[in-house]
């Protein structure tokens, strides 16, 4: 796979957020960047992190399941709805597809 600069964008705000933080991380959209990053980040320092995706394709493309942990739960799902999201989180980076329905995601998550 070949990386492009114009992906990963988002990393030194995802980082920052989530090195001023301690509590659960979740992110909606799985990515090249994104995942290795929030991986490294939280699993050391045995935070729990939930990684979804839609694509399972992609997934297994960028042999992103090697992630799996005890700390970095993956979810691979045709149905946004089936995800538990009612909890409390840290940091929640909302970037999966299709776009359309990251506002339903965000409306989910507003008070959590």
């Amino acid at each position: 796979m070949r990386f492009n600069a114009h992906y990963g964008t988002h990393l030194p705000v995802l980082m920052k957020a989530v090195s001023i933080t301690s509590g659960d991380v979740l992110e909606l959209g799985m990515g090249a960047y994104s995942t290795p990053v929030l991986h490294w980040m939280c699993v050391p320092q045995k935070r729990h992190l939930l990684s979804c995706e839609s694509d399972a394709q992609f997934v297994n493309g960028l042999k992103l399941m090697q992630y799996a942990h005890e700390y970095h739960q993956i979810v691979v799902t045709d149905d946004w709805d089936s995800i538990d999201l009612d909890r409390e989180w840290d940091v929640v980076l909302v970037d999966h597809s299709p776009a359309e329905r990251r506002k339903v995601e965000i409306a989910r998550l507003k008070d959590n």
